[in-house]
């Protein structure tokens, strides 16, 4: 991958944002291109409020990379002092949580309230790890994306 390349671009990026960082780490992991960021101050405020902050970066970040050339099936993950890491790994958690739940009571089990990138990391985790299971997202009657989960059902063929 053209990890000089891309870092070169997200220096600038921060650069011209004028954030000042002691920091900015690029490597290839999980078929994701992640992009470390550690600001030398102020990191809840880059942060934002529920990683809003981020979030915005990351978009403008990979908009920048994709005019730059480099392919749109690319995913760009931008981080902020391991913020990300550390949401990943909670929803892992939780989703862990589901599963067993889904084994003890043999019921499909709905995620709590996720953004766009975190439901989709559940889909991937699920297809990867979990291949008995899948999730299905949907829209509740407040218009909010939910996510369930449920053990797949084996269905017997017709004669």
């Amino acid at each position: 991958m053209h990890t000089v390349k891309i870092k070169e671009i997200a220096v600038a990026f921060i650069e011209s944002l004028a954030i000042p960082f002691s920091l900015l780490k690029v490597e290839e992991q999980d078929d994701r291109i992640w992009i470390t960021l550690i600001p030398q101050e102020n990191t809840s405020r880059y942060i934002g409020y529920r990683g809003q902050n981020i979030a915005a970066m990351q978009t403008l970040l990979t908009l920048i990379l994709w005019n730059n050339g480099f392919d749109r099936d690319i995913f760009i993950v931008f981080d902020i002092d391991g913020y990300k890491k550390k949401n990943e790994e909670k929803i892992k958690d939780i989703l862990q949580k589901k599963i067993e739940k889904i084994e003890s009571i043999h019921e499909p089990q709905i995620m709590p309230f996720l953004g766009p990138q975190e439901r989709r990391l559940i889909h991937l985790t699920v297809l990867q790890e979990y291949p008995e299971y899948e999730t299905e997202s949907f829209t509740d009657e407040k218009g909010k994306r939910i996510l369930k989960i449920s053990k797949k059902t084996v269905q017997e063929e017709l004669l």
